[in-house]
């Protein structure tokens, strides 16, 4: 599993600081991922599918909506 990090500027100094994730909120962690994840199935959405792939990319649409609004809803945003 690759680690990630955050670049941010700091205060005072004018350069830049890693943050790690686990420094992040878990909001923010997981809104990223879903977020890519929204996007991609979206680009697909514009394919030329199948029906039933259609009907597969649209639920999966649906789904991944869903649980960007439990991530909104029920995570509390972290503090950068």
């Amino acid at each position: 599993m690759a680690v990630s990090y955050r670049v941010s500027p700091t205060r005072g100094t004018g350069g830049f600081l890693e943050t790690p994730p686990e420094k992040k909120g878990l909001q923010h962690s997981l809104n990223n991922p879903l977020a890519a994840l929204l996007a991609e199935l979206q680009l697909l959405e514009m394919e030329q599918l199948t029906p039933d792939h259609r009907e597969s990319v649209e639920r999966a649409i649906g789904l991944t909506r869903r649980l960007i609004q439990i991530v909104r809803e029920r995570v509390p945003p972290g503090q950068y």
